[in-house]
């Protein structure tokens, strides 16, 4: 079956997936390293049948100069459990070490690539292009995962700052205080 015949099949099992929450109101200060913990939801569609998986991430973003506030940075994400298989923190492990770009669109949002910014004509077939959109108000994240030139995966979630300014050892920290139990977060267990 092509990946073009499945798209209805697609488009509303990721609605259903991708039902929106509850978001944090604010604006993102990225005059400091910022840390954010994100709920997310994601599909991979180009496995036989769809992987879904729920979970928790973690984002870092740093500016490259904090004298250019609207210039471009540097990002990584890491998973809170292994589990979240089609999560951008899974997928992107290792793509960019130690991390990838981000630049900020002229609307206000922060876009971040892995590996890099490029355009799908740019792919070759062993590569994957993952796209991510950061709302710097609501701090609602959209990510669209790019192999073979098609689209192989979607991700969103609803993230909140962790820890502004805050160090790979105060993360290392925050990380180690929550360990993967296995059981469902509060947010999952309310769905």
């Amino acid at each position: 079956m092509s990946l073009l015949s499945r798209i209805p099949t697609m488009a509303a099992y990721v609605v259903s997936l991708l039902a929106a929450g509850q978001v944090q109101a604010g604006s993102l200060d990225l005059s400091k390293p910022v840390s954010l913990v994100c709920e997310t939801s994601a599909v991979k569609l180009d496995t036989e049948p769809f992987e879904a998986t729920k979970g928790e991430i973690v984002v870092e973003l740093q500016l490259e100069e904090v004298a250019n506030p609207d210039g471009p940075g540097r990002w990584r994400a890491t998973a809170k459990s292994e589990k979240h298989t089609s999560s951008l923190a899974n997928l992107t492990k290792g793509t960019c070490e130690p991390d990838c770009p981000f630049n900020q669109a002229k609307d206000g949002s922060i876009q971040l690539w892995s590996p890099k910014q490029m355009a799908l004509t740019q792919l070759d077939d062993s590569m994957m292009l993952v796209l991510v959109s950061l709302n710097r108000t609501s701090l609602e994240m959209k990510a669209s995962f790019f192999k073979e030139k098609q689209l192989s995966g979607l991700e969103r979630g609803d993230c909140k700052v962790l820890q502004s300014g805050a160090g790979q050892q105060d993360l290392d920290k925050a990380n180690a205080g929550a360990p993967d139990t296995g059981q469902p977060s509060e947010t999952e267990q309310k769905e």
